[in-house]
């Protein structure tokens, strides 16, 4: 069962989040504050250890800070890092749009069941830079290294759109459920 929520007891109650994002990192931390949820989800992240995962915006507000509106602005500090701009380099349009590979870096359940090297889709313009390259379970090569996935503990976070990537997209969710079900 799920429900969506922005109410602080469902969310206590739940077994597992799936975080998701659309929009802007600035926009996306300015809602959390709003429905007060920033220390909610940090709570239910460090304390609670329970099973969280990020898709695109929501991974990136798992950063340390993001730079999408023009300056540096605080996100939730789950996994240490900051979210920058892309660079573009020869060849590669900005925003990063469409399937691309996933190399997995570390054996993590998320990607059970899934070959290394993996299509999943992606719409983005800013990426990831991680403090600690140990949390980096998958990077996708767009004229640079992009981090597209990433784990501590009981977080996990990816950049691309699992909902969009057909059947290996359906495979994460099946995973991350599989999880929250073990952790329950």
């Amino acid at each position: 069962d799920y429900v969506v929520t922005r109410d602080h007891e469902e969310i206590k109650k739940s077994d597992g989040i799936i975080f998701p994002g659309v929009g802007s990192f600035d926009k996306g931390m300015n809602n959390l504050k709003k429905f007060n949820l920033e220390n909610l989800l940090t709570e239910q992240a460090n304390h609670a250890k329970k099973p969280i995962f990020g898709i695109c915006v929501g991974m990136q507000l798992m950063a340390t800070y993001g730079h999408e509106s023009g300056k540096k602005e605080p996100g939730l500090d789950l996994i240490p890092g900051e979210v920058v701009k892309i660079e573009p380099t020869s060849g590669f349009k900005i925003p990063h749009v469409g399937f691309n590979e996933v190399k997995f870096e570390n054996n993590h359940y998320i990607f059970n069941e899934l070959d290394s090297l993996a299509d999943f889709y992606f719409v983005h313009s800013y990426k990831y830079d991680v403090k600690d390259r140990s949390s980096i379970i998958g990077a996708t090569q767009y004229g640079t290294e992009v981090v597209s996935a990433i784990s501590r503990d009981n977080i996990v976070g990816v950049q691309f759109h699992p909902e969009k990537s057909q059947s290996n997209g359906l495979i994460l969710f099946k995973n991350f459920v599989d999880k929250v079900k073990s952790h329950a």
